[in-house]
C-alpha cells in the first residue's frame, strides 16, 4: 500500500502484507498472507499459503531490561536483551547454529524455536573474542554497535540536524520493528525500512521510481550465516509492479499479476 505521508507516491511502488514471509533457498514461504500491490493508480492482489521456516539459533543474551527501549547514553550488553511492550520480541545478541560469530538481532521471544526475524550487521559479525560488544545509543542520537575494542560494527547512521539526543530514544514495538524517535511523533529510522530475510506486517517491500531506492527480502547465505545469500525478492524496477525473486541478479519466479483499477472499486 503506498503511504500517505510519502512525499512522492506516484513514483513508488510497495507490496504490504498481513502476515509473515521469508525467503527460504529461493523460495517464499509464508502464512495466511494477503499481499497487496500498488502503484500509481493499480492495485494488484497476491494471495498465498505456505509454510514458515524456523532455523536453529542459540540466544547469547540470558538477562533482560524490564523495558522495551533504550535512552540516550543508555547500552545493552552482550548478556542483555530488551523486550516489546507486550513480550513478543526481544533485541540482543545471538550466534546462528554452531557459528562463533555473535549478531544483533531481534527474534520472536514467545515461541519455542528461536526464530530470527532481523539481523542488524548481517554483514560484519562481531567475532568471538569481542564478547564485550554493546549496542548504545550514543550522543549523535544513533544506536551504534560496538565492539570489545570500542570500534564500530553497525550504526542508524542517521544524519539529521537541530535534534535534542535527549528526547530520541530507540523503541522495540510488538510488531517486531526497532523504531529510533523523537519525542513521539518523529521516526527518524525504523528496521522495517532495512529488512533482511523476513517480512513482517506492517513492513512494506517497495521501489522508488524518482530516487532508486528499492527495499528488498534477501535470504541467509545458509543457516548459520546471515550474510546475504544468493535470492532476493522485490518489486521488478523494469515493468509493472509484480514480485519477483532474483537468484543473485538473474530472474527466478515472479508472481501473476491481476490489476484492478482504484476508480472501479475493485
Amino acid at each position: 500500500m503506498i503511504s500517505g505521508d510519502d512525499p512522492d507516491v506516484n513514483n513508488l511502488a510497495s507490496i504490504r502484507c498481513n502476515s509473515v514471509v521469508e525467503v527460504v533457498n529461493g523460495v517464499v514461504k509464508v502464512v495466511n498472507v494477503v499481499v497487496e500491490v500498488a502503484a500509481a493508480g493499480t492495485r494488484v492482489i497476491l494471495v498465498t499459503v505456505g509454510v514458515k521456516y524456523a532455523g536453529a539459533y542459540s540466544e547469547v543474551g540470558v538477562a533482560c531490561y524490564s523495558e522495551d527501549s533504550i535512552a540516550a547514553g543508555k547500552s545493552i550488553s552482550f548478556n542483555q536483551t530488551i523486550i516489546s511492550a507486550g513480550g513478543d520480541f526481544a533485541l540482543g545478541f545471538f550466534s546462528p547454529g554452531n557459528s562463533t560469530n555473535s549478531y544483533l538481532g531481534i527474534w520472536y521471544n514467545t515461541i519455542p524455536k528461536h526464530t530470527v526475524i532481523w539481523v542488524a550487521n548481517r554483514q560484519n559479525p562481531i567475532l568471538e573474542e569481542n564478547s564485550r560488544a554493546v549496542l548504545t545509543l550514543n550522543s549523535s542520537g544513533n544506536l551504534v554497535l560496538l565492539d570489545g575494542r570500542r570500534e564500530v560494527i553497525w550504526s542508524t547512521n542517521v544524519t539529521a540536524v537541530n535534534l535534542s539526543v535527549n528526547s530520541i530514544t530507540a523503541v522495540l514495538k510488538d510488531s517486531g520493528n526497532l523504531v529510533l524517535k523523537q519525542d513521539e511523533d518523529t521516526v527518524l529510522w525504523q528496521s522495517f525500512d532495512y529488512p533482511t530475510d523476513t517480512f513482517m506486517s506492517g513492513m512494506k517491500i517497495s521501489w522508488n521510481r524518482k530516487t532508486g531506492r528499492q527495499i528488498l527480502l534477501t535470504s541467509w547465505a545458509n543457516d548459520e550465516d546471515p550474510r546475504p545469500g544468493m535470492f532476493s525478492t522485490g518489486i521488478d524496477p523494469k515493468g509493472r509492479p509484480q514480485l519477483f525473486i532474483w537468484k543473485q541478479h538473474d530472474p527466478y519466479w515472479r508472481s501473476n499479476v491481476y490489476d484492478v483499477t482504484l476508480s472501479s472499486g475493485g
